[in-house]
């Protein structure tokens, strides 16, 4: 696998990575920063943070959770490619291309309503949520559904076909379906 400080130099994978973050913002993508000098600074920045955990995958966690969980929340949290103070979704969308064996894409439309966490507990200074405090109680359990899944022969089965593009992702994918079949 390749670092992320490696795919952040290329010009296109930047190019394409805006593209993406702005298409998963559908409506919302008015709130992804253009495409210009300070985006690409902001995602290489980051990317040199995420080197040293190329190597990691979520479904072979069999590295200090709690510390991955930190990196991976302080590189999010100084990813300012949005204009808003909300970096959780824009940011683990933006590193799960950087690290996409160890990197959830979290939204608040499925993994939001997912029953990680109750949100309630964590809202304060009028309706924002924590969201470090998110993140850090997210991803641990993410990392269980996902050394639990991909034990299940039926779920690798899936990976690598159509939008199963990792672990992560198929994972995502799996709360998507599971949240769209609940409703």
């Amino acid at each position: 696998m390749s670092k992320p400080s490696e795919a952040a130099a290329d010009e296109t994978f930047l190019r394409d990575l805006h593209w993406i973050l702005k298409a998963w913002f559908g409506k919302r993508s008015w709130l992804i920063i253009p495409f210009d000098d300070t985006f690409k600074k902001e995602v290489r920045k980051a990317a040199h943070r995420l080197d040293p955990l190329s190597d990691l995958n979520i479904a072979d966690a069999c590295w200090d959770i709690d510390a991955i969980t930190g990196r991976l929340w302080d590189a999010i949290d100084e990813l300012r490619i949005t204009g808003e103070a909300a970096r959780l979704v824009s940011g683990s969308k933006a590193i799960h291309h950087l690290l996409p064996e160890l990197a959830p894409p979290i939204d608040n439309e499925y993994s939001g309503k997912f029953s990680f966490y109750d949100r309630a507990i964590h809202r304060r200074n009028k309706g924002q949520r924590l969201e470090g405090d998110y993140f850090k109680v997210i991803f641990p359990s993410f990392v269980d559904l996902a050394q639990y899944l991909n034990s299940r022969e039926d779920f690798r089965a899936y990976l690598g076909r159509g939008y199963n593009t990792s672990v992560t992702k198929t994972v995502d994918n799996a709360i998507i379906g599971y949240m769209e079949a609940k409703a």
